[in-house]
């Protein structure tokens, strides 16, 4: 992270998705719920960047 940002010319960020083996049984759903934790941080980073602009 620290070396993409460093040679960018925009702003650089990462997000991801967090679970543990026990909230799902099967694999894809386990990548089912980290891809939704992952696209609700950006909607929260996204949103509190908007505030921050207006």
């Amino acid at each position: 992270m620290s070396a993409a940002q460093a040679v960018a010319v925009q702003r650089t960020g990462a997000s991801t998705g967090v679970v543990q083996s026990a909230e799902a049984g099967q694999v894809p759903a386990l990548l089912a719920l980290a891809d939704e934790r992952m696209y609700a941080v950006k909607r929260r980073r996204q949103q509190a960047g908007s505030a921050a602009v207006e």
